[in-house]
């Protein structure tokens, strides 16, 4: 009999088996839940896999009835695939594996499945994910496991797309462990805020106590806190603070299990990743006191940008939702690679472009200056967390994301994020600058074009109270304030006041989105903000305003930049020529205030005094005289009025005969002109007011579209049509009669000092 060694087990405890003897179990275990046909797959790491799954539906099929778990889950999200594999029983479903090119470090590795049905051109995207070397087999949603691969570092450049496993609670210590990585991770960064003690809020909730949350009110201290951004969906006064509660909460303070669930579940984060206090609107400032409220609303700039970091809540869309729910991933059963290791399919997380298209948090305003003033969130959706800085973004499930450059959002939100934390990146410059008095540029027109992007972005969201239109940008709003953009005039910038009022409301008709539409215009179709143009029932800003209407509203680009966007030198020509014939002057402001913020809102009869050129155009709903012009026509490319739109309109340049059937007489004011593209002149469209000299409302904006406004640069004799107006050259089929017009003559245009209110 063999003797046991004196460390060995007793008799009654089994001996260890040999990781051989394990991994035959998993095999064996494994191909008990597969067909024949998924037994045989591999994962490779060839960069390329073609035709790794290739099967009519109608053996598929028949796996799936006799029970194999790859063919399943291949098909779950196929809804209509009982039907299908009927009435197409020999359509091919072909799996193919892709790797993406850049690799994380030095290594390289499969990353991607596609499921391509040829009949229906379907084609499903799944994440190869690679299981850790502790899988023994089990669930894939049972096993404790923690992140493997080490976080990149920012010297990496740019990364692999590597998909990896998420834990199932947010709160788990993988989960915690990697959120405390991202955040010594940023500590590097050159643009974002650095991690130290700030000057606290007015009131803050300490979440040390058990079973409870304090109010406190800090007086004058520093240190560190996270802050809250969510969806509050119908307000409660229960959980609010209060005049009436206020002493309350700040000597016994709040039993967490009375707190609506987001609040619960920010108070259980904060907790874990180590900090003590967390900001949180209603909880913090006073309700249905204005007193209160103008004053924390006017510092909500500054409480968001001091904070460490912000939990975005994404996915809620009232507070009692909760986001520290069990993420449940669908996965398929294992798949071997070359060698010992093991991986899965998942299906594809939601990228981040999406998550600003649909969720919930998207499409509330406030949340907007939220997310570009904090210098650091995390995003917690339901199937990730996402982290946000100025410098870069990461997710959970994944070691890097690589969609970012395809996101029109995150590059704006950067763009607006290195001018809100400009300080940062100014600092770095000079470091890096040989020159002891080196002085960062400023560049004032970037500063505006980011403004109004993230103006159109905050049109597309909706308020439940439309009085806070200016209130809920008026932080990102004073975070922009410079003396080169000058004074705040409701929404625009007295130093680029003629641009910001190019502003036009969104229209996306009947296209579809695979016809050319800006990113404002697909959201604002996805989410049916275009419909919304109806007039606000109370006044919030002057006619001139964007704040004044309702729903999405764009400034082209088109109006910023030529030399950087590859202008030639006769567009910058044509540019300077219109500006010294027929650019605008503002000449004076006048602009009230309720409260002593500038930012927060504007009273009625607040008015700006410009000069310029204009002239008379009459518009008809029915056409009156062949003499009409447009839109569409040589003279008026496009009309568009801020609230109704007529289905169709006709505009004149004399005063039609049937001067009754004239639905509106306005007066055109020459504004900008456009750098690119077309290159055409906007001008605002203006209506008398009644019983005033010289006082005019603002109604609309039309593009002026004749193509001999300016002089044009002359260029060389060879490549003469490089220097002419994109529509004079015959590649555009535009006749000479339609650019050989003088409506612009100089006399038919009546300079004129004018009022706007």
């Amino acid at each position: 009999m063999k003797r046991r060694r004196p460390n060995s087990p007793d008799r009654g405890t089994p001996l260890r088996r040999s990781s051989r003897l394990w991994k035959t179990d998993i095999e064996a275990s494994r191909l008990r839940e597969l067909c024949n046909y998924c037994k045989l797959l591999k994962i490779r790491e060839s960069p390329v896999n073609k035709g790794l799954y290739q099967r009519t539906l109608k053996e598929i099929s028949q796996s799936v009835d006799k029970g194999c778990k790859m063919c399943r889950f291949l098909t779950r999200r196929f809804t209509n695939f009982s039907d299908s594999a009927q009435d197409h029983p020999d359509d091919v479903w072909s799996l193919s594996i892709s790797q993406y090119e850049e690799a994380y470090g030095n290594n390289r590795r499969p990353t991607q499945v596609t499921l391509m049905l040829n009949h229906h051109k379907t084609n499903l995207k799944y994440d190869i994910c690679r299981l850790p070397s502790t899988f023994t087999g089990q669930a894939l949603n049972d096993f404790v496991r923690t992140y493997e691969e080490e976080h990149p570092q920012v010297d990496h450049g740019h990364l692999g797309y590597f998909p990896r496993l998420v834990e199932r609670e947010p709160l788990s210590d993988a989960t915690i462990a990697l959120v405390r990585d991202w955040l010594r991770t940023c500590t590097n960064h050159a643009f974002c805020r650095a991690q130290k003690d700030q000057p606290l809020p007015k009131r803050l909730i300490d979440v040390r106590s058990n079973g409870k949350v304090m109010l406190i009110e800090p007086k004058g201290e520093t240190g560190r806190y996270l802050a809250l951004s969510h969806c509050w969906g119908s307000v409660d006064d229960a959980f609010s603070t209060t005049k009436d509660n206020i002493a309350k909460r700040i000597s016994e303070g709040i039993e967490i299990c009375k707190l609506p669930k987001n609040f619960q579940d920010a108070t259980a984060f904060t907790r874990r990743l180590g900090y003590h206090y967390l900001w949180i609107d209603s909880l913090c400032i006073l309700q249905h006191d204005q007193d209160d409220w103008a004053c924390e609303a006017s510092k909500m700039a500054w409480y968001y940008s001091n904070a460490i970091l912000t939990l975005v809540v994404a996915d809620a869309f009232t507070c009692h939702v909760g986001f520290l729910s069990v993420r449940n991933h669908s996965t398929s059963p294992s798949i071997p690679g070359e060698g010992e290791e093991y991986y899965c399919l998942r299906e594809a997380l939601r990228e981040d472009c999406d998550l600003n298209m649909t969720a919930p948090i998207s499409r509330r305003a406030w949340t907007l200056q939220e997310r570009l003033i904090s210098p650091r969130v995390v995003h917690f959706t339901r199937d990730q967390l996402l982290w946000h800085c100025r410098e870069d973004e990461w997710a959970e499930g994944y070691v890097h994301n690589t969609h970012r450059s395809h996101n029109e959002f995150r590059l704006g939100c950067q763009k607006a994020g290195h001018f809100i934390d400009r300080e940062e990146g100014d600092a770095y410059w000079r470091s890096r600058s040989s020159d002891p008095d080196y002085k960062p540029f400023f560049d004032t027109e970037f500063a505006a074009e980011t403004w109004y992007n993230c103006v159109s972005e905050y049109t597309t969201r909706s308020l439940s109270m439309p009085s806070d239109k200016l209130a809920a940008i008026s932080g990102l709003a004073e975070k922009y304030a410079v003396p080169e953009l000058g004074q705040y005039l409701a929404g625009l910038w007295e130093q680029d006041i003629f641009r910001g009022l190019a502003w036009t409301r969104v229209k996306t008709g009947e296209r579809s989105e695979s016809q050319y539409m800006s990113y404002i215009a697909i959201k604002a179709k996805r989410t049916l903000a275009a419909r919304s143009f109806k007039p606000p029932l109370l006044y919030r800003a002057p006619s001139w305003s964007w704040a004044s209407v309702n729903g999405p509203v764009e400034i082209p680009s088109s109006l910023f930049y030529f030399v950087k966007r590859g202008a030639s030198a006769g567009m910058q020509y044509e540019v300077k020529h219109w500006g010294n014939k027929y650019g605008p002057r503002l000449v004076s402001h006048d602009l009230r205030h309720s409260r002593q913020s500038p930012y927060l809102d504007i009273e009625k009869g607040s008015s700006i005094q410009v000069e310029g050129y204009c002239r008379r155009l009459w518009v008809s709903k029915t056409k009156l005289s062949s003499t009409a012009i447009g839109p569409k026509g040589p003279f008026i490319k496009e009309i568009v009025f801020d609230n109704d739109q007529p289905e169709e309109l006709f505009c004149y340049l004399e005063k039609p005969r049937q001067l009754e059937r004239v639905w509106k007489e306005l007066l055109v004011l020459q504004i900008c002109k456009q750098r690119t593209g077309l290159r055409l002149v906007y001008g605002l469209l203006l209506e008398k007011m009644h019983g005033t000299e010289d006082a005019y409302m603002r109604v609309g904006i039309v593009e002026l579209a004749c193509y001999n406004l300016c002089n044009m640069m002359k260029g060389p004799s060879t490549g003469f049509t490089y220097y002419m107006h994109p529509t004079q050259q015959r590649f555009r089929g535009i006749s000479k009669a339609h650019y050989k017009t003088k409506e612009w003559q100089k006399d038919r245009w009546q300079k004129r000092t004018i009022k706007l209110f």
